[in-house]
């Protein structure tokens, strides 16, 4: 378990311990809403490095059990800052030596969803992620 702290904080205690074939994974609870302020967001998504073949496999499988929890399913993406490839790669999957994945379950809005799924999700994410090829 990665110790509280900055996200640099975070990282570097991955980049400590983590072998190349370990994972990384984040779990985001964003909200998403539009420019009057309602909430539009809906479904889940997981994120990896952009280009990585290996982030891109892993949250494939990863996005499959997520969508199962969360629909609609938004996909397996590559992580760009903001989700725009001229800010470049989010910094957590940019600079986590290990294969690092970020999941947005759904978005923090829908806390009732999140609360009452909450216990199966983490189930089968667990389950998901342990059967991963590491």
């Amino acid at each position: 378990m990665v110790p509280s702290g900055t996200l640099k904080h975070k990282v570097n205690f991955i980049n400590k311990y983590a072998s190349s074939r370990d994972i990384a994974v984040e779990i985001h609870f964003n909200a998403a809403v539009d420019s009057k302020g309602d909430n539009v967001g809906r479904g889940s998504e997981t994120l990896y490095y952009p280009g990585s073949v290996r982030g891109k496999a892993l949250a494939e499988k990863i996005q499959s059990v997520l969508a199962d929890i969360f629909p609609p399913n938004r996909g397996a993406k590559e992580g760009w800052y903001r989700m725009n490839p001229s800010f470049g790669a989010d910094y957590f999957l940019q600079r986590t030596r290990c294969t690092a994945l970020i999941l947005e379950p759904d978005f923090i809005h829908r806390k009732e969803v999140i609360q009452s799924h909450r216990d199966a999700a983490c189930k089968k994410l667990a389950e998901a992620l342990n059967a991963l090829d590491g």
